[in-house]
């Protein structure tokens, strides 16, 4: 049973009434303050007072705000050490110099030999490493299609998104017309005198909440010229893609990607300031000077410090202006007192601090700070569980990359070569899984670093002979293309025989 404290006792004696509406308006209060009314959800503690709060739709929460983030993001690339290794570290492990398509048809599904899917793969693959690593995959020929894969993470990275328009182009001299024209955020905007259309950043809805288009300008909106806007369908008549759209969504009925520096902006602005601030503070400390009291009577005595070398400099008593440099003699006028300054720079407390905060910041970036700052002076055991946490995030991103980017890019260079009679491929254009079938390929990119080469071959053998990977995978993951490390090792082989045969030594044997 419940107890009745002596307040109640007293008010029950005097007023029966007032005493039971007291303790009906305590056991509402006892439900009301149950789950997280008592807890994350709390209107009453002293903890949520001051506590500003709100959230709306993705559009008014991301839209309205994205051009502020976006240049924000980008101040901070261009001016703090810390941001722009982040972003740099999602190119360099994402894309690294590239992902490889390596064409797997799925032949049983086509009804086709091995052998015949063999021939087109081959095929397949000639004609896009020859595309690939020429400019003219790109529509302004300034990079090749990897490069365009490095350029499309970094600015997906730093604005939130990116946008690719593959184009087709007739060169002269040039073999196939495929070109992507790479689009940056800021670009894809809302055209002036919109209507009742439902456009918002750029990007344009249906009734039924497909997107349909996208409004691009026709220059950068920074550049301070009028922009005219052009709509471009999101999907053609035959439903390929006319605009690729590459975004991480964290919202759902989400339209615009979010900067992956946004959560973290307000604490990589002050680390900035506090790291300037602490370099700007060492510098005066080494350069600080010495100032010297000198009387009236003897004005002229000090006149001889002038014939000092350059680094040891005397100002003038009259100067109203003290200067500091490295072994600066300041003189001082008569009157005037010397008060010894400590600068107490550099920090002891410096690093330790700004190790704590770069945590914080790796933990919302997904990657630990030993990745984030490329140091490894923990444990063996510490540091392979950082790489293998953060590559977990860059592997997610590169599934991104892959399918907003790589496959449909891939898939429409396909299309050109069934198009022009290059391969055949029978029901390409009429069954859209065959389609399909004709188009898979695994993408594969630089694998993780390394703490241990040893350890890591053993693995990679393990890895292979447990049918987890091939041996194409292993030497796609470290920049070799297998096919021709296999035909270099039988040119290899063949002259070890022939040189063996005449007896000549290699490799520490000989043939006798």
């Amino acid at each position: 049973m419940k107890k009745i404290n002596i307040l109640d006792k007293t008010i029950a004696k005097i007023s029966p009434q007032f005493a039971l509406n007291r303790e009906v308006a305590k056991q509402k209060l006892e439900f009301v303050n149950s789950g997280y009314s008592d807890h994350g959800a709390s209107k009453r503690k002293n903890n949520f007072l001051g506590w500003r709060f709100g959230s709306g739709g993705p559009d008014e929460d991301i839209i309205e705000n994205i051009v502020d983030l976006r240049e924000r993001s980008r101040d901070l690339f261009m001016g703090t050490p810390v941001a722009c290794g982040a972003i740099k570290k999602f190119r360099a492990n994402v894309v690294g110099a590239g992902l490889i398509p390596k064409p797997v048809i799925d032949n049983d599904f086509l009804g086709i030999s091995r052998e015949e899917a063999v021939k087109i793969e081959k095929t397949i693959k000639r004609e896009f490493d020859y595309w690939a690593n020429s400019t003219n995959a790109d529509s302004m020929r300034l990079h090749t299609f990897y490069t365009l894969q490095s350029l499309a993470t970094l600015s997906w990275a730093m604005n939130g998104d990116v946008f690719a328009i593959p184009t087709l182009k007739k060169r002269s001299g040039v073999r196939s017309r495929l070109s992507i024209k790479l689009i940056e955020a800021d670009r894809v905007t809302n055209p002036f005198n919109v209507g009742s259309r439902d456009i918002k950043g750029g990007v344009e809805l249906n009734d039924s909440g497909e997107v349909i288009a996208y409004h691009v300008a026709d220059k950068h909106p920074g550049d301070n010229y009028t922009v005219k806007t052009e709509r471009i369908t999101a999907f053609g008549s035959t439903g390929r893609r006319n605009i690729l759209h590459m975004l991480e969504p964290e919202r759902v009925g989400q339209r615009r990607g979010v900067p992956v520096l946004a959560p973290v902006i307000e604490s990589l602005l002050q680390l900035g300031r506090y790291s300037k601030a602490e370099l700007n503070a060492a510098v005066i400390s080494g350069i600080f000077g010495t100032f010297i009291k000198r009387g009236l009577d003897n004005e002229d005595n000090f006149g001889t410090l002038s014939d000092v070398d350059d680094e040891n400099k005397v100002l003038d008593r009259d100067s109203s202006k003290v200067e500091m440099s490295s072994n600066n003699i300041q003189m001082l006028s008569e009157g005037d007192d010397i008060v010894t300054v400590n600068p107490t720079r550099p920090n002891a407390n410096y690093k330790a601090f700004v190790d704590s905060i770069i945590e914080e910041i790796g933990t919302a970036l997904e990657i630990p700070r030993d990745i984030l700052m490329s140091r490894f002076d923990s444990s063996y055991s510490a540091s392979r569980a950082a790489l293998e946490e953060a590559w977990k995030r860059f592997i997610a991103v590169r599934k991104m990359m892959k399918d907003y980017f790589n496959q449909p890019i891939y898939e429409e260079f396909i299309l050109e070569l069934v198009a022009d009679g290059k391969i055949k491929a029978p029901g390409f254009f009429e069954n859209e899984m065959k389609r399909s079938a004709y188009c898979k390929a695994m993408w594969v990119g630089p694998k993780k670093g390394t703490l241990d080469p040893f350890k890591e071959v053993k693995a990679a053998e393990l890895r292979v002979s447990n049918n987890f990977t091939t041996r194409e995978i292993e030497c796609q993951e470290y920049g070799h293309d297998f096919d021709e490390i296999v035909k270099q090792r039988g040119n290899e082989e063949d002259k070890i025989r022939e040189l063996n045969i005449n007896g000549v030594e290699v490799g520490g044997l000989s043939n006798g």
